[in-house]
């Protein structure tokens, strides 16, 4: 069979040729979000498929922090270093300004009697990160400050009392702390396993809590994290990774150890007859148990197996950890 480049370039072949004959039908507008995350194998393939907007109706919408990528040894802080033969434009997504902030607040926030001292608070604090805004407000919910009542939001005298916190980590720290106790540990498990999480691995290592889907239920509804089905399985994802971050800073450092170990021995459980597409997280977990030995294999699986689908950055990486 076809090795290496080979699979590559015939890979490449097929997407091209599905992608060109989908836009002879009607144009396509492809959005990527999170693009820092992409692994250096995936940039090159979109490297070639950009291309394909020269010529054909299709549009490439990329999200990404500026700064996150490396390419021989060097950072691409923008796209114009990254892709400099084709036509693109760029746009810096800025923090909001006061007036902006304001308009965000007045149209999103629509509270009966919350005061202009507070929304003035509110803007100063958030210093324009639209995200803190809204992390902001539902900390009010969380703490009772406001309340819904007959379908309207109103203040209560807890809103004069109210410590609006310095940072967007310390405003999501502050919800988890007012989370149920056994929601808190369950959002904390979740944090352990990832960004995003299946549910059945979820509930398989959180076997001590009731009322799990109950629990998610009101995560979900509380706007810390959102579902859909992938891998034909329903998965569960953090709304921000940085919800994920201070729920997992939250977790004590032994209890992370054995949570890690929990979730790598849970996935060689339940995905047995697929495992091979579990060897990066199964490294990454066993590694953060500090099971040395564990680590290793996997990682070495992984790198064999990024090499059989033609992913050589991938794999060399994988080999290095193993090494180390």
């Amino acid at each position: 069979g076809l090795e290496g480049e080979a699979i590559e370039k015939l890979i490449l072949k097929n997407v091209r040729e599905l992608l060109i004959r989908l836009t002879k039908l009607i144009p396509i507008v492809i959005v990527m979000e999170d693009l820092h995350w992409a692994d250096t194998t995936s940039l090159e393939l979109l490297k070639s498929l950009f291309r394909i907007a020269q010529t054909h109706r299709v549009v490439f919408i990329n999200i990404f922090r500026p700064g996150y990528w490396q390419e021989d040894d060097r950072e691409i802080e923008t796209l114009s270093q990254w892709l400099p033969e084709i036509e693109f434009a760029e746009i810096a997504i800025k923090p909001l300004d006061k007036q902006m902030r304001e308009t965000l607040i007045n149209s999103t926030v629509q509270v009966k009697g919350l005061g202009y001292a507070v929304k003035q608070q509110i803007v100063d604090r958030a210093g324009g990160n639209p995200f803190f805004i809204e992390e902001i407000v539902r900390s009010f919910i969380d703490e009772g400050a406001i309340v819904r009542t007959n379908g309207i939001f109103e203040v209560t005298k807890k809103i004069d009392h109210i410590q609006i916190p310095s940072t967007i980590i310390d405003v999501l720290m502050t919800r988890i702390d007012l989370l149920e106790e056994r929601t808190r540990e369950l959002i904390k498990v979740a944090s352990v396993i990832g960004r995003s999480f299946f549910d059945r691995i979820l509930k398989d290592v959180a076997t001590t809590i009731e009322g799990v889907d109950e629990r998610l239920a009101f995560l979900k509804d509380a706007q810390f994290i959102r579902d859909h089905i992938r891998m034909e399985e329903l998965e569960y994802v953090f709304k921000h990774a940085l919800v994920q971050e201070a729920a997992y800073e939250s977790t004590l450092i032994q209890q992370r150890k054995r949570l890690h170990r929990k979730v790598a021995q849970s996935i060689e459980k339940i995905f047995q007859e697929r495992l091979q597409e579990f060897y990066g997280m199964l490294a990454f977990h066993y590694s953060m148990a500090e099971e040395a030995e564990k680590a290793e294999e996997y990682m070495m699986k992984a790198g064999s197996e990024a090499l059989r689908s033609s992913a050589s950055n991938e794999a060399l990486h994988y080999f290095q950890e193993a090494l180390q």
